[in-house]
């Protein structure tokens, strides 16, 4: 088996997984390959990290219902990441880049929205949802939308609705339609 390591052939650091290995046989992985694409698939952790304080952001707690900060939202964000198609995963992620860095046509501050105090915050979420520009307020539709598939799939926000949980996901592939 020929190995060949990324970043021009230096002999990468034991401790991460950087390795592909490059067998005859591709269905033949090693477990390094696998472990890096499963990264690839479930995405870096700094951009769940940036998607799930955005979206809690989106649907904040009050009110008789729970907010999506009671929810699951990091293992949502692995399934996501894992089932959606490339074209929504995109655009989540670049959602979430707009509502993080529109804060200058917003609420005319030049600091990342997840910097900004609370109230200012709130300011900006409701002005981005409003915004003149279209495309600039789908981005928001984007985020709600992906909010609201976390919050309403969570078993407890579903009994308190008094519906029926949802089965286990059996994990299998799934054909597009």
């Amino acid at each position: 088996m020929e190995s060949h390591a990324i970043g021009g052939g230096k002999e990468p650091d034991p401790e991460v997984h950087t390795r592909i290995a490059l067998t005859s046989d591709p269905l033949t992985m090693d477990i390094e390959t696998e472990q890096l694409l499963g990264l690839l698939q479930r995405g870096p952790t700094h951009v769940r990290w940036f998607t799930r304080n955005v979206l809690l952001e989106i649907l904040p707690p009050g009110g008789p219902l729970p907010g999506l900060d009671q929810v699951d939202v990091d293992g949502f964000l692995v399934n996501f990441s894992r089932d959606a198609p490339f074209l929504m995963r995109l655009a989540l992620f670049l959602s979430v880049m707009v509502y993080i860095f529109s804060t200058p046509i917003t609420v005319f501050v030049p600091w990342p929205a997840l910097w900004l105090p609370r109230g200012l915050r709130a300011r900006h979420t409701a002005r981005l949802a409003t915004h003149p520009i279209y495309v600039v307020r789908q981005t928001m539709t984007m985020l709600k939308m992906v909010a609201g598939m976390a919050w309403g799939q969570d078993p407890a926000i579903r009994a308190r609705l008094q519906l029926a949980a949802y089965e286990p996901d059996p994990a299998t592939w799934r054909p597009a339609s």
